[in-house]
């Protein structure tokens, strides 16, 4: 525990109020406060597909052989370019981390509407690749 108040498992220098270094097991969900009444909105746009496409799931291994396993996840660096608003730099050598709940909360809301235009624009085309083909039924049988 540092004289400004974070508290470090596992970590000496802890840069948050609660900083761990290693897993944490959540048996129960987290509470955030996060009411419309209390934020002071900025914007409500998602993000567009063309966005979307610079953020890629990536599979690695830490480099200083905290553990053997393959882990997968975002690139912070490449996060930043389309949700600075996740990222924050830690540490004296500025290193970069991701707030990876509102990453994903962010990311799967800005796909549901792009997943409903295309469900809504699939029906459209089946409705009318229908009534085109009961037409040339209707034309075949007036040529023949």
């Amino acid at each position: 525990i540092l004289t400004n108040g974070n508290v470090g498992i596992g970590e000496p220098n802890p840069s948050q109020k609660l900083h761990v270094a290693g897993n944490i097991l959540v048996t129960g969900g987290t509470t955030m406060y996060s009411a419309r009444k209390l934020k002071n909105i900025q914007d409500e746009r998602g993000l567009s597909l063309e966005e979307l496409s610079i953020i890629k799931p990536t599979r690695f291994t830490w480099k200083d052989g905290r553990d053997n396993i393959l882990h997968i996840g975002g690139i912070a660096d490449d996060v930043m370019k389309v949700l600075p608003e996740v990222i924050y730099k830690t540490g004296e050598d500025d290193t970069l981390t991701m707030d990876y709940g509102n990453a994903a909360f962010a990311i799967a809301a800005s796909l549901i509407k792009p997943v409903v235009n295309h469900e809504e624009r699939i029906k459209t085309l089946e409705e009318e690749s229908k009534r085109l083909k009961e037409e040339f039924e209707k034309l075949k049988w007036n040529i023949a």
